[in-house]
């Protein structure tokens, strides 16, 4: 399901790069959705404690010179408000194998039918990179600054060996994220040829992921997002996070490259799905500038008289574009694995 954020959002996408001066431009919306049920998706949920939500990520190129097919891009998916403490908490679903392997591994590391409620990761043809029990997909739950996380409670998914929070130590460059990446022809003849490569280049769903709400009763609200300081795939020469896509079936690696734009979504725990009244609600959301260009919150008081409330009442955050820059000395775990484009050993620090 389209929402009137994304639209939004594609429309002035090509201004946002023209304005982007010197910066790389802008090539592809990163947009992350919610579902109730695994089939109706929107940038919006409400939802009850205790819920099971699916959430996944959508690719869209929104470049000039069109693709043949979506390359590769690495990130580290987040969400906002997680409850991590007590006998009732957020738990996250597992992922296919456990989070190990990839398109040719035995057992298979991917998800292959993405209507199968059960299977979560990457989906396939995106998992060319295989993990190892090592480097697993594996969900970081972070509460009261742990790891060098912001305060609250958060759940961060990446590689299992990369415990501390997005800009510190070993986890700089962005290369232990999740690794989304396929051949730009899969129909080689090969001994173990990997799945049909995926030419669509618009709502390209790459990774999806479950969560179980835990039983507890105050309402709160979860934002799904991917900051920008945890996009691999850093430009030595620019310092930007880049998402690759394929030019021809003859590259190596996706020529053309630019940087992603982040469309966040929310998850409203504990507000009934519809309240009556003729009052209007008038919100304003921000960014909080201190964790991440695309971590929001809300600014305005609720008014005295309960607002009339839908699934999809809150507006879309506007993500803007973003640049990363500065450096900082990269940890041994950003270590990007043979037959990849090396990154940057310095990416900036997030601040704090």
């Amino acid at each position: 399901m389209r929402t009137t954020g994304a639209i939004a959002v594609r429309a002035g996408l090509a201004l946002g790069a023209a304005a982007a001066g010197a910066r790389a431009d802008v090539n592809t919306l990163v947009e992350w959705q919610v579902s109730p049920d695994n089939v109706h998706w929107s940038s919006t949920v409400t939802a009850q404690p205790g819920a099971f939500v699916f959430v996944r990520a959508r690719v869209s190129y929104t470049g000039t010179t069109p693709p043949l097919a979506f390359a590769s891009m690495v990130f580290q998916p987040t969400v906002s408000n997680w409850d991590a403490v007590g006998a009732n908490v957020d738990s996250l679903a597992p992922f296919v194998n456990g989070g190990v392997g990839g398109n040719t591994s035995t057992p298979i590391g991917v998800v292959t039918d993405p209507t199968d409620p059960t299977q979560f990761g990457r989906l396939s043809p995106f998992g060319r990179m295989a993990f190892s029990s090592t480097n697993r997909l594996f969900g970081h739950v972070h509460s009261d600054g742990s790891g060098g996380a912001p305060q609250g409670g958060w759940l961060r998914i990446a590689q299992a060996r990369v415990t501390g929070w997005i800009g510190t130590t070993g986890n700089t460059t962005g290369g232990s994220g999740v690794h989304l990446a396929q051949l730009s022809n899969g129909d080689c003849h090969c001994t173990n040829p990997p799945p049909a490569t995926n030419y669509q280049s618009q709502n390209v769903a790459v990774f999806k992921f479950g969560i179980r709400l835990s039983d507890d009763s105050p309402s709160r609200l979860l934002r799904v997002d991917s900051p920008m300081a945890a996009f691999g795939n850093r430009n030595t020469a620019t310092g930007e996070r880049e998402v690759y896509w394929w030019a021809n079936f003859n590259e190596s690696m996706g020529s053309l490259r630019g940087t992603p734009q982040v469309l966040p979504a929310s998850i409203r725990v504990g507000q009934s799905a519809a309240r009556t009244s003729t009052t209007t609600a008038t919100w304003a959301i921000t960014p909080i500038s201190r964790l991440s260009s695309t971590v929001w919150r809300e600014t305005a008081a609720r008014p005295a008289t309960a607002p009339t409330w839908t699934g999809t009442a809150i507006p879309a955050p506007t993500p803007t574009s973003r640049r990363s820059s500065g450096s900082s000395r990269a940890g041994a775990a950003d270590a990007l694995p043979s037959g990849r484009a090396p990154l940057a050993s310095s990416a900036p620090m997030m601040a704090r």
